[in-house]
């Protein structure tokens, strides 16, 4: 069986005396006393998690790569309330979890891999629990590209994307939480490959449908390659300077809402929604707009973001 390593000291064990749970809820608006029994409880908080605080790559994009440290996280995230890059929004909900009491651990992506979903996926921090001995990913940091719940490695059984089926089941209780009946609905596994390496991938609905004579392998395609190698400062530190040098040259924010997401780009905002399968676009073409469409969907603030929309 495939373990985590604790030979090095976990990332998480920070002597600094943060109140990461009290703050952490509060951003969620989430019970102070919530707690986590099984994985469906650390589902829940994903999709909130994920609704409430946005993936969001403006802040290196604009300023530049800063020191990836638990201060720098904490602030602009819980404190003063802001999205993030992948890396901080795992770092931090790793954080949570290991105030939780629950045994995880980051790992990375594998540099100089092929099967990616996006080049700036080789650089990618996410996180790993061990749940009654299995290792599950728990990723907050994939903006949409991901089923919101715990993802169990090495079993290649499909995951649904959970956000659409919390929809669902608040609908009608009488829904199976594995429905696959949405055409709009993605499904999710990690595979395990050779040499204790790792593919987390995805398979539309309607690609399924479409090549039914295909082999599931070949259905799927890979989003991130990773193993269970130690993390340290020092790498996160490497990965998200090279995150920020690895051609992502579009701004972008994503957030989930109860019924889909949104996603707001420097040119244009598109919102899907998964209950009727509709996609909406709309063109930006001035600063103005953007501002507006990211105050109001995202922040809830009169922020100014000083951007250049030629």
């Amino acid at each position: 069986m495939d373990y985590i390593n604790n030979e090095y000291d976990n990332i998480f064990n920070y002597t600094k005396n943060y109140k990461i749970k009290e703050l952490f809820l509060k951003r969620l608006k989430l019970d102070i006393n919530t707690k986590i029994q099984t994985l469906e409880d650390i589902s829940k908080i994903q999709i909130a998690f994920s609704r409430k605080i946005p993936f969001d790559n403006t802040n290196i994009l604009i300023n530049g790569f800063k020191p990836v440290t638990i201060e720098n996280i904490i602030k602009r995230v819980l404190i003063d309330k802001f999205g993030s890059y992948c890396t901080h929004l795992n770092i931090l909900f790793g954080l949570f979890l290991f105030e939780m009491g629950i045994d995880v651990r980051l790992i990375k992506g594998i540099e100089g891999t092929k099967l990616y979903k996006g080049p700036w996926f080789q650089y990618h921090i996410s996180n790993i629990i061990n749940w009654e001995n299995k290792l599950y990913l728990v990723d907050v940091g994939f903006g949409c590209i991901s089923p919101f719940k715990p993802v169990e490695l090495q079993n290649e059984e499909e995951i649904n994307n959970n956000n659409i089926n919390n929809n669902n089941n608040n609908n009608n209780n009488n829904n199976n939480n594995n429905n696959n009946n949405n055409n709009n609905s993605v499904h999710y596994r990690v595979r395990k490959l050779k040499n204790d390496e790792y593919l987390y991938e995805e398979k539309p609905t309607e690609q399924r449908q479409s090549q039914p004579q295909q082999s599931e392998t070949q259905l799927y395609s890979p989003i991130f390659h990773f193993n269970l190698s130690p993390v340290t400062f020092e790498t996160i530190e490497y990965y998200s300077k090279q995150y920020s040098n690895c051609g992502i040259d579009k701004l972008i924010l994503i957030k989930l809402f109860k019924n889909g997401s949104y996603h707001l780009y420097l040119d244009k905002l598109i919102i899907n929604n998964n209950n009727n399968n509709q996609v909406i676009k709309e063109d930006i073409k001035d600063c103005n707009t953007f501002n507006s469409y990211c105050n109001k969907l995202f922040y809830k603030t009169n922020k100014n973001f000083f951007i250049n929309i030629k």
